[in-house]
């Protein structure tokens, strides 16, 4: 889905991919057009994709399962600051786990494992910077 407002970086991940897609379409009805990029391998990572739509959109927010710290989208982050910096027009938002043990029971873990709410109000707060 091609966006002019906002990148969704995401690596494939379970639900996260498929509610953020459908939520990109949810979003397209309030006027904000969400890119979702899927990164389908992180080595080699495919920043000529990212940095096209980055260059489209002009912002980047990162969507993952894991921990906020030390987490793929810290190392994209980095990445695009190095080679992509002046194409943002807004601070980098990433939606990431909390940092804590991951728990065994269901209803603990989506508390904090991301959701697509997290990941809309991220990018509609990113929207209106």
């Amino acid at each position: 889905m091609a966006g002019r407002d906002e990148l969704l970086a995401l690596y494939e991940q379970m639900a996260v991919i498929r509610c953020t897609e459908k939520e990109a379409h949810d979003l397209a009805e309030d006027g904000i057009e969400a890119e979702v990029v899927d990164l389908c391998c992180l080595v080699p990572l495919d920043l000529s994709t990212v940095l096209s739509s980055l260059g489209r959109t002009l912002r980047l927010v990162t969507v993952e399962e894991n921990p906020h710290q030390g987490g793929w989208g810290a190392t994209l982050v980095s990445v695009v600051a190095e080679e992509g910096f002046g194409l943002l027009d807004a601070p980098v938002r990433r939606v990431a786990g909390e940092c804590v043990p991951l728990p065994f029971a269901d209803a603990p873990a989506e508390q904090i494992i991301p959701t697509a709410d997290k990941a809309v109000a991220a990018v509609r707060n990113l929207a209106a910077y």
